[in-house]
């Protein structure tokens, strides 16, 4: 997963089969300004099942020939702030579920004009990591 990212926000065609290698290297092209990505790309595909009923488009898996590549796109997504699109770094289930708990624990933080970091899974706030003990005040 070290050389993964999830597209999010991306149309997903109804009927048929789509080529998600080519629909990222457009978006990369279009949206980040990054020409030629699909040379550097060894796998995209969606996530998840087909579901007539879904009313999201189902993110889209990249696995990039090298964590470089990877990180040249990771750095360009701040260029999608208030679009519809987003892009983030793929974890396993373990430290998915750690983040998620992380996650309202950090806005609340920034909510009091702290500065936070999420690494991983491993919080920071005002620079000393959160463990849920010490920093009960955040």
């Amino acid at each position: 997963m070290r050389d993964n990212l999830l597209f999010f926000g991306l149309a997903e065609r109804k009927n048929g089969r789509e080529n998600c290698a080519t629909l990222i290297d457009d978006f990369c092209e279009n949206q980040l300004g990054l020409p030629s990505v699909s040379e550097n790309i060894e796998r995209a595909h969606r996530l998840g099942g087909r579901n007539e009923e879904r009313t999201k488009p189902r993110p889209i898996v990249v696995k990039f020939a090298s964590y470089r590549m990877r990180e040249k796109v990771r750095e360009k997504a701040n260029r999608l702030a208030g679009t519809s699109f987003s892009i983030q770094e793929q974890f396993p289930k373990k430290i998915q579920e750690k983040r998620k708990m992380l996650i309202p624990i950090m806005n609340e933080a920034r909510r009091n004009r702290k500065s936070t970091k999420l690494v991983k899974d491993k919080l920071y706030i005002d620079g000393v990591e959160y463990t849920g003990h010490s920093n009960a005040d955040a």
